[in-house]
């Protein structure tokens, strides 16, 4: 979530989990590596598997926030005359693959139930 960090979203999570269990709810977790699994799918192939995986709700809702509305730029460093000049390209629409060090690369779903 903008402006939070990874560490803030893991102790919502724990405190999360934890209330549900002392609320006499069982709580699972579901761990996933998908770091290489979705380097080159369009998102809206992402989000159907997902589907058909049986995430849906808040859950796949979450997936495809985090998918949308993305851009990526290309950045070179590097000196001229001494000089350290920076050269950025234009913002282009990412609509394949997720963001690299992304929370895909380990993320989590949890199931109350």
């Amino acid at each position: 979530m903008k402006g939070r960090s990874t560490l803030t979203g893991w102790v919502e999570l724990l405190e999360d989990i934890i209330n549900n269990i002392e609320n006499g709810y069982s709580v699972s977790g579901i761990f996933v590596d998908m770091s290489k699994a979705f380097d080159c799918l369009g998102h809206e192939l992402i989000l159907s598997k997902l589907s058909f995986l049986g995430i849906d709700g808040r859950a796949l809702c979450w997936f495809s926030d985090y998918l949308e509305d993305r851009s990526q730029i290309v950045e070179i460093s590097h000196v001229t005359g001494g000089k350290l000049c920076r050269s950025r390209s234009c913002p282009l629409p990412v609509r394949r693959g997720v963001p690299q060090g992304s929370v895909f690369g380990s993320c989590y779903v949890y199931i109350v139930y």
